[in-house]
């Protein structure tokens, strides 16, 4: 604050302004497992969802990075601008699923890739409970992180027949996905689900209505 020109010009004069720093988003798409058609996959639908995001948090000026966890690790350190975006696409096209046993420890992953107080966007079916172990373990080291789930259900649904017996086996599968997730926003986390044949800026609106409560209580 410039106190002399603040008397001179009768209004409060600043010389010099601090820079407001941008977001550090980070995605971390699940590649341990995928379900659906030859056509259209939970994975083929979260690299949509995750390239989606990207999108939209570059152009909100953020510094965007990505965290690949499966059987292969991949990252892409958080950044900004459109060769950025280009370079987190490319990334993005090559996920794929590689079954492995083994589950794979994010604290390889570098403090650059990962910083500290990054905002995680965790994109999984849920179908691989490493995943969730992966995600509670960045909630015990201090991230924010919120959870997209890609709905595995309505993708096989799709697939199947009338059969009643077909239907009964979705109906549980939903009741139990159902008590994953209430399990999950027990730990605090803002948890939305995401049907891919609905709109994905209605779900994510929610995640950051279930994220601002989420803070609010912590």
């Amino acid at each position: 604050m410039n106190w002399r020109a603040s008397l001179r010009l009768g209004t409060l004069y600043v010389t010099q302004h601090h820079r407001e720093r941008n977001a550090d988003v980070v995605l971390m798409l699940d590649t341990l497992a995928q379900v659906g058609t030859p056509l259209f996959t939970t994975l083929d639908a979260g690299v949509r969802a995750a390239s989606s995001l990207a999108a939209a948090y570059l152009a909100r000026k953020d510094r965007v990075g990505l965290v690949i966890y499966g059987g292969l690790i991949d990252w892409v350190r958080p950044g900004s601008g459109r060769s950025h975006h280009h370079r987190l696409a490319d990334s993005l096209l090559r996920a794929d699923v590689v079954f492995t046993y083994v589950a794979k420890d994010l604290k390889l992953v570098p403090p650059r890739v990962l910083p500290a107080r990054a905002f995680v966007i965790a994109l999984t079916p849920l179908l691989d409970r490493r995943f969730t172990q992966a995600v509670l373990d960045l909630i015990a080291r201090g991230f924010d992180v919120a959870v997209l789930v890609v709905s595995p259900v309505d993708l096989v649904r799709a697939s199947l027949g009338p059969a009643p017996i077909d239907q009964l086996a979705c109906r549980l599968w939903t009741l139990e996905r159902r008590a994953r997730l209430a399990d999950l926003r027990r730990h605090g986390l803002p948890v939305v689900e995401w049907d891919p044949a609905t709109s994905l800026e209605a779900a994510v609106a929610g995640l950051d209505r279930r994220r601002h409560r989420a803070v609010l209580t912590r």
